[in-house]
């Protein structure tokens, strides 16, 4: 329930940070395409997921797991900390 209720919170400061960039024109498609990123990015992990197990070792599914997740969060604190 506590997981549910941060996850929750994450949406509507999303689309106020995404709204805030893009124009009321074309923006319909513009968010289509950002909502994607979720399909997409769940298909990519179950490969990359899928092959580091079968080709390596367990471990490096949640290491790499982590260090994308590390690096997206770093990246995403500097690029909104530098459009304020």
């Amino acid at each position: 329930m506590v997981a549910g209720f941060a996850q929750a919170t994450g949406w509507p400061c999303v689309l106020a940070v995404i709204t805030s960039w893009i124009e009321r024109n074309g923006r319909g498609w513009k968010m289509g395409v950002w909502n994607a990123h979720s399909t997409v990015g769940n298909i990519i992990g179950s490969l990359l997921a899928a092959f580091l197990n079968f080709s390596l070792w367990l471990g490096m599914v949640f290491s790499c797991s982590g260090g994308k997740c590390c690096i997206g969060r770093v990246a995403r604190f500097l690029l909104l900390d530098s459009q304020s």
